[in-house]
């Protein structure tokens, strides 16, 4: 299980006692640099593999657009939010 890094913050917009929680990020990683952690032992080429990742993230965009939640893993699902204030 992956073990996420996070602040707490004060959410001052709705007064005292109000907070969330922000995760920690790292570093970001593109595409080719998850491409190239896939190929290994594959014997496919980065570049390829990126290719692919690319074509199939358009693909998952557009269903979500369409109002689709997407199951990427068993952990992963990518679904359609909208968040408003006033």
């Amino acid at each position: 299980m992956a073990v996420i890094e996070y602040t707490i913050k004060e959410n001052k917009t709705l007064g005292t006692h109000s907070v969330y929680a922000q995760a920690k990020s790292f570093s970001t990683l593109s595409c080719d640099d998850i491409a190239t952690e896939v190929v290994e032992g594959m014997g496919l080429s980065p570049e390829v593999v990126s290719s692919v990742i690319k074509r199939y993230m358009r693909v998952v965009i557009r269903n979500v657009q369409r109002g689709h939640r997407v199951k990427m893993a068993d952990e992963l699902v990518i679904y359609p939010q909208i968040t408003c204030s006033v």
